[in-house]
């Protein structure tokens, strides 16, 4: 899980463990030392429920481009490009995540322009059209999927954002206990911790903490194909689930997420197909994307679905569901010294109440738990 939430198997870089500490205010900081030479510097934000809207689609756009109180937009602009620094914004059904990405020898004054942007942003209105065109969107899928699938942050009933409106929403939703900070990167030379105080701890705005709870969403198992990305080759895209990491059924999708990748993945194989791998997205559902000849692409469905349809039937051999618990849990709690591990368990200690919560729950994923979330999928 990244922050744009995308969680990956494969280890590039060495990383030190992530370490948790929490600031005067409660604001909770993950950190690690990693090779990186960028440094990332995310808040993961809870959203206020399953249904903000606007306000929350807009939030993080805004906050982004719309300057601070001291510094105007133009001034914020300015003062990123200075540093050569990147700042993107992500979101999932439960979750908005604003990111700054810089070379790890100009943290100091990026964790400072980060802070002014995160606390006291300005919503200047002129930049209000500009952050509405840049929504976060609920997964950072393929436009196909998306167009598919319509991201949560598209949801009407809400109707035009106000200023007012969304720094009501701000001082609500952006406030220490209700978000977490990560920090990664080659920053051994600087004492992360001090320099979070020194950005953060100073901050204490009035506002009441949103709820962690949010409702589930019931979605239907997708499937969109995609042709032409090779010779004669389609890509395939298969959704499913959606879950919140505090629902019931998150744990057993995750477990059916990996159940499918593996089950279905060898019949593509066999076929001459190939998986590409699997990305989950807490409260959007999960992305299995394959690779396949253009002869196969009708079928590849059906493939895809067999291991569904076959764990709410009961149907799966010895050993299946413990394989893909292990590699469940392998992924959405990670050694600690696994690279992006801080930014995992800082979401996990956000939505889930940790990892040691999430790994608790995997274990108790059995065939009814499976079938019963296969089943809600299915119906």
């Amino acid at each position: 899980m990244t922050s744009a939430a995308v969680l990956v198997l494969a280890a590039t870089l060495a990383a030190g463990p992530a370490e948790r500490a929490t600031l005067g205010n409660g604001l909770v900081l993950w950190r690690q030392e990693s090779g990186a030479g960028q440094a990332r510097i995310a808040a993961v934000i809870r959203r206020a429920d399953a249904e903000d809207g606007e306000d929350g689609a807009v939030l993080v756009p805004w906050m982004r481009l719309g300057g601070t109180r001291s510094l105007s937009p133009q001034e914020v602009a300015r003062g990123l490009a200075e540093m050569g620094a990147e700042l993107t914004c992500s979101a999932a059904s439960d979750r908005i995540v604003l990111e700054l990405r810089v070379d790890a020898a100009r943290f100091r004054p990026a964790i400072r322009l980060f802070a002014d942007i995160l606390m006291y942003p300005a919503f200047d209105e002129s930049r209000l059209k500009d952050a509405m065109a840049t929504p976060c969107g609920t997964a950072p899928w393929p436009a196909a999927v998306a167009a598919a699938w319509p991201a949560a942050a598209a949801r009407a009933g809400h109707g035009r954002p106000s200023r007012d409106r969304v720094l009501a929403y701000h001082r609500r939703v952006v406030v220490p206990e209700n978000m977490v900070l990560v920090v990664d990167g080659k920053l051994s030379a600087l004492d992360v911790t001090r320099e979070a105080r020194a950005a953060l701890e100073t901050w204490s705005p009035e506002g009441a903490a949103a709820s962690a709870s949010l409702p589930g969403t019931k979605r239907a198992p997708r499937t969109v194909v995609v042709h032409g990305t090779g010779p004669g080759r389609s890509r395939v895209y298969y959704t499913l689930g959606g879950a919140a990491p505090g629902e019931v059924d998150y744990a057993a999708e995750a477990v059916l997420g990996f159940l499918v990748l593996r089950e279905a993945g060898a019949a593509l194989v066999r076929a001459g197909g190939e998986v590409r791998g699997l990305s989950l997205m807490p409260g959007a559902g999960q992305l299995i994307t394959a690779e396949v000849p253009e002869v196969l692409a009708a079928r590849a469905e059906a493939v895809l679905s067999a291991a569904l349809v076959a764990a709410g039937q009961g149907r799966l051999a010895a050993g299946v569901v413990d394989q893909a618990r292990r590699d469940a849990v392998r992924v959405l709690a990670p050694d600690p010294s696994s690279p992006g591990a801080a930014m995992v368990y800082g979401e996990l200690d956000l939505s889930a109440g940790g990892a040691q919560a999430v790994v608790a729950r995997l274990a108790r994923v059995g065939e009814r738990e499976l079938r019963r979330a296969a089943g809600r999928m299915l119906e």
